[in-house]
């Protein structure tokens, strides 16, 4: 499956690239690829390089009417003896990784705590003079 999985990422890259004429899909990614175990579908997580969300759905509206275009070429291009049906959807991987990244940098520092609980102050009456 890990063969077929890369054939198809990069077979779908090199489609995008070369033969799909949308100015929406000039700087798409596609980030990841899900097949069934029959391998008669396919979800293909797609995110655009540039523009944030909006873009990536722009690549994958389409990406999704140029579907069968891509299908057809994919089944021209690579020895699979069946091509799987194709279901693009944007990876919101990138994009909830900014927004973790935003919520830990909006965290306020941490008290400074060296993690030693033996040590104490001069202010503890338990701690010994040397006497």
């Amino acid at each position: 499956m890990a063969r077929i999985r890369s054939l198809l990422l990069h077979t779908l890259a090199d489609i995008a690239r070369e033969e799909l004429d949308d100015p929406r899909l000039q700087l798409v990614s596609f980030t990841d690829l899900r097949l069934a175990r029959d391998l008669t579908s396919a979800e293909v997580k797609v995110v655009a390089a540039v523009g944030g969300p909006e873009a990536s759905e722009k690549c994958v509206a389409a990406l999704e009417s140029a579907r069968h275009i891509i299908w057809n070429r994919l089944r021209e291009e690579t020895d699979l003896r069946i091509v799987p049906e194709l279901r693009f959807t944007v990876d919101r991987g990138p994009q909830y990784e900014r927004e973790i990244e935003a919520l830990i940098q909006a965290l306020p520092p941490a008290a400074e705590d060296d993690g030693d609980p033996d040590i104490t102050t001069d202010d503890d009456p338990e701690q010994e003079d040397g006497d």
